[in-house]
């Protein structure tokens, strides 16, 4: 290359590459055949830096030699396209990383959503079959009762003696004597009824225990008191009557056990209603009247009545 003829160099590559080599002259190239003038002492050499020039452009790479300034240092490498170059690979290597976790997150993600609706579905279920299960417990308690409490009533108004002879005075009903048992093992009352009964004599009071006192009926008398100012029912008694859950024992014959009042506990449910007439109570309006007088008292183990007083 470089001062070297044309004919040497074509035999130098013959023989090195033992083919044929025809040598072209470039300026024969671009310009339509038509040799310059002043191109005689020209060698073809001259043009090789332009050839590896158009090379690399070609190519699309840059030579590692500046062909156009053989004895110039070539450049370094561009620190911005170095760290440009970084900057991209490492930015794909994040997106990978990022691809990789997300999917399994996102998929976990919507796995959870999935239970956790699964969750509520079966929570707003559970909180349905607890509400079922509450109002099937109700309608047990109420159908496993031997009587209901509207029965109870029918049976005082069936049992409690003509109201020529007695009449309540007051009424207190506790509904709710215990907690519910669905074993139904528990022998604790039902329900408790206690009434101030004002009586026409001993002997009504007597008439009174034997018709309420059943095989699910107790009833406890507090006794017999007089009141001097009621002149048609002279006699005060407050019944105590407990609806047992099964069959009871019959209770004694006698006409009245004395025992303290039921539990106070008990009295803060119960319900008080009032049935005396307007006469007999204008007779018991004086707070005196309900005074216990001891030496009028009725015992369990007396028989004699005391005069009807009408």
């Amino acid at each position: 290359l470089g001062d070297t003829d044309e004919s040497d160099l074509s035999e130098a590559l013959a023989k090195d590459l033992k083919l044929e080599v025809e040598v072209l002259n470039p300026f024969t190239l671009t310009h339509n055949g038509a040799t310059p003038k002043n191109t005689d002492n020209l060698h073809c050499g001259r043009y090789a830096s332009l050839i590896a020039i158009i090379d690399a452009a070609a190519n699309e790479h840059r030579p590692a030699i500046d062909f156009s300034n053989p004895r110039k240092t070539p450049p370094p490498p561009s620190v911005t396209e170095k760290h440009g170059r970084t900057a991209i690979l490492t930015a794909a290597v994040i997106m990978l990383l990022i691809l990789a976790l997300y999917l399994p997150i996102r998929s976990r993600s919507l796995e959870l959503a999935s239970m956790n609706a699964d969750i509520e579905a079966g929570k707003a279920f559970l909180e349905r079959q607890e509400e079922l299960v509450t109002k099937d417990l109700i309608i047990t308690k109420y159908q496993g009762k031997t009587k209901n409490w509207l029965d109870q009533l029918v049976y005082l108004c069936q049992t409690f003696p003509n109201s020529d002879d007695a009449i309540v005075a007051d009424f207190r009903a506790n509904t709710e004597a215990r907690a519910f048992d669905p074993t139904g093992q528990s022998n604790a009352p039902l329900w408790s009824i206690a009434m101030e009964v004002a009586v026409r004599d001993y002997g009504v009071l007597k008439t009174l225990e034997d018709s309420v006192r059943s095989n699910v009926h107790t009833i406890q008398s507090s006794g017999l008191s007089k009141t001097e100012e009621a002149v048609r029912y002279p006699w005060l008694t407050r019944e105590v009557i407990r609806i047992m859950p099964g069959v009871v024992a019959d209770a004694p014959e006698q006409s009245s056990i004395v025992e303290q009042e039921s539990d106070p506990n008990n009295a803060a449910s119960e319900t008080p209603v009032s049935t005396a007439n307007t006469d007999d109570q204008a007779e018991r309006s004086d707070p005196s009247a309900n005074d216990v007088e001891p030496d009028t008292t009725v015992s369990d183990s007396e028989t004699a009545t005391p005069e009807e007083t009408n």
